[in-house]
């Protein structure tokens, strides 16, 4: 698996402190029965706890790769580290009480078992209940991960028997410099993606494709008029429906900021997108342009739901483009 490539600390870029948390619980040996690893989307929560997983249940406690256990995580096949959820998909009862009943028996070659919820909001009623059992009545040699970008909508019961520890974005030059150095981009390419992820390691995944900056690019150019042919609209709405429209979305959001921010005092530094400035307009009507946020925001809420998803990302840039 993916995720379970690359675990050593040394290859988790930023969240110094969370790393002397979770790391110090080992050494002071008051390892918390619960975790809760809360913060935005795609900057490392899930990287960092495979991490911890892996140190954890290490026979030298370093996660060097060096022993058995190490190489079982490498390669996922450790009995002792269940991974459930993850890829925005829904977490089930019957898969939560199955690791239940697993986790009422001791480990089976670690001194400790890892239990990670990944995308832990997304499970249902039925297995918070059932999870939220476990939690009170914990056994000493389970350790249970939730990881979340949507903290709120994991019950108080739940939250209140997890140690929370808190995620921030990853920082716009540690972001490029990880783009530099891992990912071979030329400077001027990470500067711009760095830019525009809003430091989340997926998003500048994500816009490493040139295809998709250039998409974006055309996007911007409907959105403020550079190009408002129906041809054009109906083109990148139906590429954006077929990809992810939640990542465009969130662009327009912060091409929007910028139209704001650029039309009041002309400072391209504090800009997000700065490769687009040239689209920005001097002088803007305040009241439009919060419209047009909202109009976006209800979008995203409208595509959490059984809708169209062309004809919605359609009738969006039809609206944006309505003239102030």
């Amino acid at each position: 698996m993916k995720d379970l490539k690359n675990t050593e600390s040394s290859e988790i870029v930023g969240h110094e402190k969370q790393k002397a948390m979770l790391f110090g619980y080992m050494e002071n040996g008051r390892l918390p029965h619960a975790l809760l690893l809360s913060g935005p989307f795609g900057i490392g929560k899930k990287r960092l706890a495979l991490c911890f997983a892996k140190r954890l249940m290490c026979s030298s406690q370093r996660g060097d790769d060096n022993c058995p256990s190490c190489k079982w995580i490498e390669r996922g096949t450790h009995p002792d580290l269940l991974l459930l959820g993850g890829a925005n998909k829904p977490i089930s009862v019957e898969h939560v009480r199955e690791v239940i009943e697993l986790a009422e028996n001791r480990p089976y070659l670690s001194e400790t078992r890892v239990i990670v919820f990944d995308d832990a909001h997304l499970m249902s009623f039925d297995a918070l209940g059932a999870l939220l059992k476990t939690l009170e009545e914990p056994k000493q040699f389970n350790v249970f991960i939730l990881i979340t970008s949507q903290e709120e909508k994991i019950p108080l019961t739940i939250r209140s028997r997890c140690t929370r520890i808190p995620f921030s974005p990853i920082e716009v030059s540690l972001l490029k410099q990880y783009l530099v150095e891992r990912r071979n981009l030329d400077e001027k390419k990470a500067e711009i993606i760095s830019n525009v992820s809003f430091g989340s390691f997926a998003l500048a995944e994500f816009w490493t494709d040139e295809a998709n900056i250039k998409r974006r690019r055309r996007l911007f150019e409907c959105v403020l008029g550079v190009k408002r042919s129906s041809m054009d609209i109906s083109l990148i709405s139906q590429e954006i429906s077929a990809s992810d429209c939640d990542i465009y979305l969130y662009s327009l959001l912060g091409i929007l900021r910028d139209q704001f921010v650029y039309s009041m005092t002309k400072d391209v530094d504090r800009l997000y997108n700065k490769d687009s400035v040239d689209l920005l307009r001097d002088r803007l009507d305040g009241q439009r342009l919060r419209e047009k946020m909202e109009m976006v925001i209800y979008t995203m809420r409208a595509l959490k739901n059984n809708v169209n998803r062309w004809l919605a990302f359609e009738n969006l840039i039809y609206s944006l483009c309505e003239e102030e």
